[in-house]
């Protein structure tokens, strides 16, 4: 799936809807269909910010399919690593390739 440079601006209340269609347990039926069968997702560039990539993030955590994940371009501090070890560290984790380059994780508290 590819949205990069869609300037997605996700805030706090678009986060849900996000989520519920890139999580594995997405409560919809999107969700269902998106969660079962994602293998690459390039987020480059969509403004998603520290907390909404928290969320996609941990979200995906549940996804045993995801083996690309780009995250580039996206404004994600070091509030956002829990989130980040939590996909990485999951029981399901297939993921190959982990793309963050050009974030300032090392700033944030």
């Amino acid at each position: 799936l590819n949205l990069q440079d869609m300037a997605l601006g996700i805030d706090a209340a678009g986060s849900d809807r996000w989520c519920h269609l890139l999580g594995e347990s997405g409560t919809t039926e999107e969700g269902m269909l998106l969660g079962c069968c994602l293998e690459e997702l390039n987020l480059r560039h969509s403004s998603l910010l520290t907390e909404t990539a928290k969320d996609v993030l941990g979200n995906l955590a549940g996804n045993g399919r995801l083996r690309k994940l780009n995250l580039e371009w996206n404004g994600i501090t070091r509030l956002a690593a829990g989130a980040i070890v939590q996909l990485l560290a999951s029981d399901t984790a297939v993921l190959e390739v982990l793309i963050l380059r050009d974030n300032p994780v090392a700033e944030g508290e």
